[in-house]
């Protein structure tokens, strides 16, 4: 699978060449969460071009709980920025 340059997907438009800079209508949060796709996606690609086919599988199981981690924390924060009272259970 080919994936874009991450570069064209979250350069500002001061770096990016004009045929690849974002739109300055484009809203930055879209932008924001398809460059963290791209991210991910590539990611994958780095880690089955790199790791031995013997190990790939725990690899890969390890690196899927951890980003599904990370994406939680990030949603207990998103949570606790409306919340004044914050208890940990």
């Amino acid at each position: 699978m080919s994936v874009p340059n991450c570069r064209r997907c979250s350069a500002s438009s001061a770096e990016a060449p004009a045929s690849t800079a974002p739109s300055s209508r484009a809203n930055p949060r879209s932008t924001a969460i398809l460059s963290g796709d791209v991210m991910l996606v590539r990611a994958y690609e780095l880690l089955f071009e790199n790791v031995p086919v013997g190990v790939l599988p725990q690899v890969l199981r390890r690196f899927s709980q951890t980003a599904a981690e990370v994406c939680e924390g990030q949603q207990w924060d998103m949570n606790f920025e409306t919340q004044t009272d914050v208890t940990i259970p």
